[in-house]
């Protein structure tokens, strides 16, 4: 499927503002993530892709709240994407897991969302402990968790092969946050760096990745944002945090913005490493 994006202006779309904002941030040959927000008449849907609403006509209708995987293909004069298939990808399991994982996510987070206030006003230590009391008092509720957990898991056995890490979902951690997951790298030696990184999306942060790099008993972390003007509360609440059973300490607190290749997320970085 190709996408010609249009920018959304007061009176309609056709101004190219927003087309022209996304053109300046990606590059040709970038694969980037998209949601199906809503289909409209003749063909055309908006679509939201790494934060730019988009205007798009579709050759394929897909169902709203659709994740979908694009390589971007030009940008001048305007803007084609080509939907990464079975067939583009000359393989189906990355995109298959990367798709599945991400709508086992956001099943779980739909029926989640009533919880989300009252497990983030809990104690830092006592939210996962909340989190699996919340999953016992509801079935239905758990079983959309173990679907995540499992695609996780699938996720994982694919890339340890290759040392490219473990995958966990583990929401507990940014109650108020969506599409979280864990990679957590483990060293060849046991005198390396062992690096975890938590990634999620904040309704006003954007996208951000948390890279955690531990030698004990040392721990150092990078913020990487989309939008890293927001870093500093973040920086403090992480600092105000004890880790490893208080045996550890948070030094050397960096944020940086993160790269426009990186809006994809972990999970499709990683199963589409070459």
């Amino acid at each position: 499927m190709r996408i010609k994006g249009y920018g959304m202006s007061s009176g309609g779309f056709g101004d190219g503002n927003r087309s022209e904002s996304f053109k300046k941030r990606h590059r040709i040959g970038q694969k980037i993530r998209g949601t199906v927000i809503k289909n409209i008449a003749n063909g055309m849907a908006w679509v939201d892709l790494n934060g730019d609403r988009l205007l798009a006509q579709v050759a394929t209708s897909h169902r709203e709240g659709s994740t979908l995987f694009f390589q971007i293909t030009a940008l001048h004069p305007k803007i084609m994407l080509k939907e990464l298939t079975d067939g583009h990808s000359g393989s189906s399991a990355p995109l298959g897991l990367a798709t599945t994982f991400d709508t086992a996510r956001i099943l779980f987070e739909k029926q989640f969302k009533p919880e989300q206030r009252s497990l983030s006003q809990k104690n830092f230590f006592l939210q996962r402990n909340e989190f699996l009391h919340i999953l016992t008092g509801n079935k239905e509720l758990y079983t959309r968790y173990m679907d995540a957990v499992r695609c996780a898991s699938t996720i994982s056995t694919t890339l340890e092969p290759t040392g490219r890490g473990q995958v966990f979902y583990q929401p507990w951690l940014a109650p108020l946050c969506h599409r979280q997951v864990t990679v957590i790298t483990q060293p060849k030696q046991s005198t390396s760096l062992r690096k975890i990184l938590v990634e999620f999306d904040h309704a006003k942060m954007g996208m951000v990745c948390i890279e955690f790099l531990l030698k004990t008993p040392t721990l150092a972390c990078t913020l990487k944002m989309q939008r890293p003007q927001h870093g500093a509360a973040l920086k403090r609440y992480l600092s105000s945090k004890t880790y490893g059973g208080s045996t550890l300490k948070l030094h050397n607190i960096s944020v940086a913005k993160l790269p426009q290749n990186a809006h994809g997320g972990i999970i499709t970085a990683l199963l589409f490493h070459s």
